[in-house]
């Protein structure tokens, strides 16, 4: 392997924003670890504080590679990955406290997915993907903001966790039908498209 290809192979896999979503998979495991382990509210509070950089670094990592140009292929499978594997992380998580969220964790597993499947079989149809699209980053960024709450303020009465777990259901299945009308025109065109 000459200097040439071990530059390139540095530049796609280990650039600063795909080590931070190596970052935030690491973060996940630390947050699970703190979450079953927890006996406190001062666990609680650190699990928050992970959440919170990992939300901080999901919010940092896209900048950085489209300020500095180091936006890869391989960053664009790597971040909605990470993102995916901290929020299902976090959302398993509250089973232990409340069991009612098995809801959130159907529709979330659902969404995803479709998500997973419709985008390979794109995928190996040519289609190359553009990143996050705006409905699925609100979509991350109210249940990061959701969880980072809840978990600051593990004595919440337990209707108003109800509440703010309903409210990301919906703006999960609204996301989940965006994305299905997405994914149903984009068949559409390539279907044109082989047939000129």
């Amino acid at each position: 392997m000459n200097k040439k290809d071990k530059t390139t192979i540095w530049k796609e896999y280990f650039s600063i924003p795909n080590l931070m979503g190596y970052f935030r998979l690491l973060l996940a495991g630390i947050y699970l670890f703190i979450c079953y382990s927890a006996n406190s509210e001062q666990d609680y509070y650190r699990s928050a504080c992970v959440i919170g950089i990992s939300m901080l670094t999901d919010f940092f990592d896209g900048k950085i590679a489209r300020r500095f140009h180091m936006v890869t292929d391989f960053g664009k499978i790597l971040d909605p990955i990470a993102d995916k594997i901290t929020l299902g992380a976090v959302v398993i998580s509250f089973l232990w406290r409340y069991p009612f969220t098995i809801l959130v964790v159907c529709v979330f597993l659902i969404k995803e997915a479709f998500m997973a499947f419709a985008g390979l079989y794109f995928m190996k149809k040519g289609w190359k993907t553009e990143g996050a699209t705006i409905y699925g980053k609100i979509c991350t960024a109210t249940l990061y903001v959701i969880s980072f709450f809840l978990l600051f303020s593990p004595n919440l009465n337990t209707k108003i966790v109800t509440f703010f777990f309903l409210f990301e259901i919906v703006v999960m299945m609204i996301t989940l039908i965006t994305y299905i009308k997405f994914y149903y025109r984009l068949a559409k065109q390539l279907s044109s498209e082989t047939k000129k």
